[in-house]
């Protein structure tokens, strides 16, 4: 349960986004910041080019410096995260985090899906209480995430 480097904290994105580390709710800063993250985290594990990142966090319309901007903002989130979960690649970023909601649900319909009709109610339960509220809800406004 951890950033990949075993920093032990979840990310919820079934809901308001929320990062809880020993069982403490991180602060992560503004707007963008929380969005960059969200983004991030829809794509745990997989790099997500600067480019992506600029035209999803500025819905195409980006300031004139969004690069440096945006490499303020991963900053910002670094130092507000445990260990070093977010990787800077050759062309962008990857999230490395082990616990992440979204993955959980995936994983607790997948197996109840294999299960009998009693054990997978119960599983199916346990997956929904996994939600919070409208997934992405920090980012339900901006286009990239409508599609989700």
């Amino acid at each position: 349960m951890g950033g990949g480097d075993g920093s032990g904290f979840e990310v919820r994105i079934l809901g308001p986004l929320q990062v809880i580390h020993e069982s403490r709710e991180i602060s992560l800063g503004g707007p963008k910041e929380r969005a960059l993250l969200v983004r991030l985290a829809v794509e745990a594990g997989r790099v997500v080019s600067t480019d992506r990142l600029i035209e999803d966090l500025w819905d195409g319309s980006p300031p004139e410096r969004a690069l440096d901007t945006l490499r303020v903002y991963v900053s910002h989130l670094r130092k507000a995260l445990p260990g070093r979960c977010i990787e800077t690649k050759t062309h962008g970023y990857v999230l490395t985090v082990d616990d992440i909601d979204v993955s959980r649900f995936a994983a607790l319909v997948s197996r109840a899906r294999a299960e009998g009709a009693d054990l997978a109610a119960r599983t199916l339960r346990d997956a929904l209480a996994l939600w919070r509220g409208p997934p992405l809800a920090d980012v339900a406004d901006q286009a990239w995430a409508r599609g989700r």
